[in-house]
């Protein structure tokens, strides 16, 4: 069942992705680079495929307050 779930989740990614026109590669690879440095529920948010329009920008935001990860 949790596997079910899982695979939903990142369906659902994926997904949201497309409909907002950002490349689910490069997104995951993003993600997974800045998921260990989220702290809060509004991070969290920030992360997500539908909030991220502006994605170059939110990135930079993102790694100016939590101190500069490297691509």
């Amino acid at each position: 069942m949790a596997g079910a779930q899982a695979s939903a989740n990142l369906y659902s990614l994926i997904e949201t992705c497309k409909a907002n026109r950002i490349d689910p590669y490069s997104y995951l690879v993003e993600l997974f680079r800045l998921l260990p440095q989220v702290k809060t529920v509004e991070d969290f948010d920030a992360l997500l495929p539908c909030n991220r329009a502006s994605v170059r920008c939110q990135l930079i935001r993102f790694r100016f307050q939590f101190g500069g990860v490297e691509s």
